[in-house]
């Protein structure tokens, strides 16, 4: 039984930067990226991990061989710990999107919970998938710690599950690149105890 589950999201992507939706696109991290990735690694290097599961895409899939190096761990690519698929939105501006889609893009902006993106996923489908990854990984009987790697979208979906609150309180988390929050379980009971720690990183 997992007992500590580290949940990273992927480092830095130029869609990041820019203001467009990656999605499920192929980006790869940047030289930024890397570095913070290589800085995780190092915080996390005195720390034992079993198992790290990490989402198909490059930039999630980058960031678990970087620490998967750090600690000779194997990494299990789960379909599930997948990018939103934001259909028509992928690769576009978030202005664009905004002036496309006014309406659908404000009820995004304020609590996308209830959400059906054009062309893409329902938030619904996401968190079904989200917390399906979840229970594989704390069931597995892989070792005592884990790492997830994975998204923001992702990461989000599991704390306000762990913390047993609605998924509209999804715009109330902030997950940042190359972050980890914690999760540890005592008596099977899951506890949130760190939230987006990037305290490893450079400004």
């Amino acid at each position: 039984m997992i007992k500590t589950l580290f949940l990273v999201r992927h480092g830095l992507i130029n869609s990041n930067l820019d203001g467009h939706y990656a999605g499920r696109s192929e980006e790869d991290l940047n030289e930024a990226g890397r570095a913070q990735a290589k800085a995780l690694a190092r915080k996390l290097a005195k720390t034992p991990v079993d198992i790290i599961y990490s989402s198909p895409l490059p930039r999630a899939r980058s960031t678990a061989d970087i620490l998967a190096g750090r600690h000779r761990t194997a990494i299990r690519i789960l379909e599930d710990l997948s990018e939103i698929d934001f259909g028509l939105w992928q690769g576009l501006h978030a202005d664009e999107i905004a002036a496309r889609w006014q309406a659908l893009w404000r009820q995004w902006r304020a609590d996308p919970s209830a959400i059906k993106l054009p062309g893409g996923e329902s938030f619904q489908q996401v968190q079904t998938r989200a917390l399906r990854a979840f229970n594989t990984v704390i069931t597995s009987g892989s070792g005592m710690r884990a790492a997830i790697v994975s998204h923001d979208s992702i990461i989000k979906i599991i704390i306000a599950h762990v913390l047993g609150v609605p998924a509209s309180i999804y715009r109330s988390i902030r997950i940042d690149n190359a972050s980890c929050s914690v999760i540890q379980f005592d008596d099977a009971r899951p506890v949130v105890a760190v939230l987006n720690d990037t305290s490893y990183l450079t400004p």
